[in-house]
């Protein structure tokens, strides 16, 4: 049998076309399919940001009275026993003081936390807010501490919570 160097080109091109039109059906399925999964993502983006839209336009609940440094202590340390803390190092509150020309109060206190890792405080600081819808973190210092205990994480975070406090003027 003699063999046919045109019929031999001729199937390896069609071999060849055939290959490039699978390969270019599949790259076309698998770019639609992250077209579709790129389009859930932008929804589910777009969802979220209008709900951070509709909280961050939402006012900040207000205490009907001062609030006791003994009672928004335990609020703290309620809040820190769920973040795995050990305890607050210190919790003092300084004076309440009228928000300009509003009916409104602040009750700024502050608050010490040693020893912790991060994912405890930030754990704390969210639970601080979940809890208790009048107090807003204000200020926050994190600085890592020197210990020499190997590679355990360590930070000190010195913080001002504020509680909003309706009180008209008489």
């Amino acid at each position: 049998m003699r063999q046919h160097p045109g019929l031999t080109l001729l199937f390896l091109c069609v071999c060849i076309l055939i290959f490039s039109c699978v390969a270019s059906v599949w790259h076309l399925y698998v770019t639609k399919r992250e077209a579709l999964q790129a389009q859930n993502d932008f929804i589910k983006a777009r969802d979220m940001i209008d709900q951070i839209v509709s909280h961050r336009d939402q006012p900040k609940l207000a205490e009907a009275r001062d609030v006791a440094i003994s009672d928004l202590r335990i609020r703290l340390e309620k809040a820190a026993q769920k973040a795995s803390l050990s305890s607050l190092s210190s919790v003092w509150s300084e004076n309440t003081r009228r928000l300009d020309q509003t009916p409104y109060l602040i009750q700024k206190t502050r608050v010490t936390i040693d020893h912790s890792t991060m994912r405890q405080m930030l754990e704390f600081l969210w639970f601080v807010e979940a809890e208790n819808p009048s107090l807003n973190i204000s200020n926050l210092r994190l600085s890592a501490e020197n210990r020499n205990l190997g590679n355990t994480e360590s930070w000190k975070g010195d913080l001002a919570v504020t509680n909003l406090i309706y009180s008209p003027k008489d």
